[in-house]
């Protein structure tokens, strides 16, 4: 097979000889590695939302009907965490102001 061109690894800066187009890796490792750091890259991106209140977990109820807020029954007694958790549920809800 005659190479493609010769390109650099996006995972490890290593040169290669390409023999398709769309080979952007030197080796399986490379490439298995790289997938790797992106799916942490992602995880790490969407739980940060879910703990912002931005994005509702999959096994919590996403609704947004008046009595399904995630706020809690009792008043949290650090005052700043309370305000915290109002402005995630006001965010959650897509209220811009109240």
């Amino acid at each position: 097979m005659v190479p493609f061109s010769n390109a650099k690894c996006k995972y490890c800066g290593k040169r290669f000889y390409k023999t398709a187009n769309k080979t952007c890796y030197c080796s399986d490792r490379c490439r298995t590695l790289a997938l790797r750091e992106q799916k942490a890259e992602y995880q790490r991106k969407r739980r940060k939302l879910i703990r912002d209140g931005v994005l509702v977990a999959p096994n919590e109820k996403a609704s947004n009907d008046i009595g399904t807020g995630y706020i809690g029954e009792h008043r949290n007694e650090d005052e700043l965490e309370e305000l915290n958790v109002i402005r995630r549920e006001l965010r959650r809800l897509r209220i811009k102001r109240w």
